[in-house]
């Protein structure tokens, strides 16, 4: 008596499933295979991982920290009279008082890291992070400038 059994598995390929944009390992980091795009086909898609390097924590916890040394800069210098807001969504918060100006810019620039933490292996993502640094960077050699010639 022979008994024939046949071990067919009818599973889909995994990696044609797409990463969901948040998923168990988007919040913890822990546990999460996917840290880098190995395929160069997977490079001209929409990619999302579920591993995010220390690199990047720095680089939006940088970004987070820059946006509130600006905001205390900027309010620093318009109540010394030295410069206006001339964002207008921002100015528009600042008439409604501090702390709303505070929450919106803290709101605005966090959920704007949120999506490019998202997208990081977007070749936009990846400039426009650069780029932030960059601008904030610069923005706040120049308050610092302002408030040393001022006083």
């Amino acid at each position: 008596m022979s008994i024939n059994i046949t071990n067919k598995r009818v599973l889909s390929d995994r990696r044609k499933r797409p990463n969901h944009l948040i998923n168990r390992y988007t919040l913890i980091g822990i546990g999460g295979k996917r840290k880098a795009i190995r395929r160069e086909t997977d490079k001209k898609n929409l990619f999302l991982l579920d591993y995010y390097s220390p690199r990047l924590l720095i680089i939006l916890l940088s970004i987070l920290l820059l946006s509130y040394v600006d905001a205390y800069l900027t309010l620093v210098l318009i109540k010394t009279n030295i410069i206006v807001e001339v964002n207008p969504l921002m100015a528009f918060h600042l008439e409604q008082g501090v702390m709303p100006f505070i929450l919106n810019k803290f709101f605005l620039t966090a959920g704007s890291l949120i999506i490019l933490c998202l997208f990081q292996n977007n070749y936009i993502a990846k400039k426009g992070l650069k780029f932030i640094l960059t601008v904030y960077i610069a923005i706040i050699t120049y308050q610092l400038y302002l408030t040393h010639i001022t006083h």
